[in-house]
């Protein structure tokens, strides 16, 4: 997966899991550690915690993508339960002698077009789905890191005397594949 399609798996994930946001915070440590600008905080200047609730902000303006994303996903879900259904159907059809050949070839052709159509809607959804939940992951991630570059110009001269340059360097990926 790409670096936005994990950050919006693993915010799914721990919403499905009804996660406390002390397990959700310890989540986002272990895996990625703290940037080192959040700790170097001066004096007085309350440190900013990071919180579930502050990282959908950042999603806010994707919702829209999001919702139809999501309902891209119900839809193929749906389409996915619907065969096993349909290919029982398939499987009786064949099967059952009780009725006279034209009538179990029209019953199968039925079966194998709705089987068809279910085939086509799911791929189409999730095709859908899949691209939308990656445009809003990795415009996410852009926005987080335009906003981690604009902190980071405006630190003043003795955060960078105490920062090593590759510590801060390695925080701003340029958008390589597999970041």
């Amino acid at each position: 997966l790409q670096t936005g399609s994990r950050v919006v798996v693993a915010l799914a994930a721990l919403a499905a899991w009804g996660a406390s946001s002390a397990s959700v915070r310890l989540f986002f440590a272990q895996r990625w550690p703290r940037i080192p600008a959040v700790e170097a905080t001066p004096q007085g200047e309350k440190e900013k915690r990071v919180s579930i609730g502050r990282l959908l902000s950042n999603a806010r303006p994707e919702s829209g993508i999001l919702i139809v994303g999501t309902f891209a996903l119900f839809v193929s879900t749906a389409s996915a339960m619907a065969m096993p259904g349909l290919v029982g159907a398939l499987l009786g059809g064949i099967t059952r002698g009780d009725l006279s050949k034209t009538a179990r070839v029209s019953n199968l052709q039925g079966v194998v077009l709705k089987l068809g159509l279910i085939f086509v809607i799911g791929g189409v959804f999730t095709f859908i789905r899949g691209f939308l939940f990656t445009l809003a992951g990795e415009r996410v991630v852009a926005r987080l890191r335009r906003s981690l570059f604009r902190n980071l110009i405006v630190q003043e001269m003795s955060f960078f005397d105490q920062s090593k340059t590759g510590e801060l360097m390695n925080r701003l990926p340029g958008g390589k594949k597999g970041n």
